[in-house]
């Protein structure tokens, strides 16, 4: 199982642009889409909570505000803010396990 090197910052671009790697794969970029796939598959390793796929899919998918997304769950900004702050640390160490398992097979 040899998987792509990526960083926390490589994965929630790939969360927040995916409008982008879907017509960059719409037009032939298969790498665009395995990005993607391997973002959306970090955050399902995550276990995000529900009100972490929520502010995902407000502020990173579509582009509403903290403030917005605040207002439609019932929330402040901030508390928006810490949701998505907390599901980066859950998505650093989905990075980082990946990065301990292409160590060992490097090694292996």
């Amino acid at each position: 199982m040899s998987m792509r090197s990526y960083t926390l910052k490589d994965i929630e671009s790939g969360l927040r642009n995916s409008k982008y790697y879907y017509n960059s794969a719409g037009a032939g970029n298969m790498d665009a889409l395995i990005h993607l796939a391997d973002s959306e598959y970090a955050l399902q390793r995550a276990e995000p909570t529900e009100a972490q796929m929520m502010a995902v899919e407000l502020v990173w998918r579509q582009e509403y505000s903290l403030t917005e997304a605040g207002e439609i769950l019932g929330i402040t900004p901030q508390g928006v803010r810490f949701n998505l702050q907390l599901l980066s640390v859950k998505l650093k160490k989905v990075v980082d396990e990946w990065e301990e398992i292409e160590g060992r097979e490097r090694y292996d």
